[in-house]
């Protein structure tokens, strides 16, 4: 059972549009390169396209993450 989130909420990361804020899934571990900044579970990030396997992100703070392109992630309305 997962609190709040319906699984067809989720969506993998390369389907969002450029610009869409959203939130990682609570059920799933979110792959990163080698050497990537830590970052909040509960964080609301900005997804700004793909870049190869891995993605460009943006947290509340500014700070640029790459999470694999294919993390399930739910869509978040600001």
């Amino acid at each position: 059972m997962i609190s709040e989130i319906d699984v067809n909420d989720m969506k993998a990361l390369y389907d969002l549009d450029k610009g869409t804020h959203f939130k990682l899934s609570p059920t799933e571990y979110a792959q990163v390169p080698p050497d990537s900044l830590d970052f909040t579970q509960n964080d609301v990030f900005k997804y700004m396209g793909v870049d190869g396997m891995y993605s460009k992100c943006y947290d509340s703070l500014g700070n640029l993450h790459h999470f694999a392109a294919w993390t399930k992630v739910v869509p978040w309305v600001i």
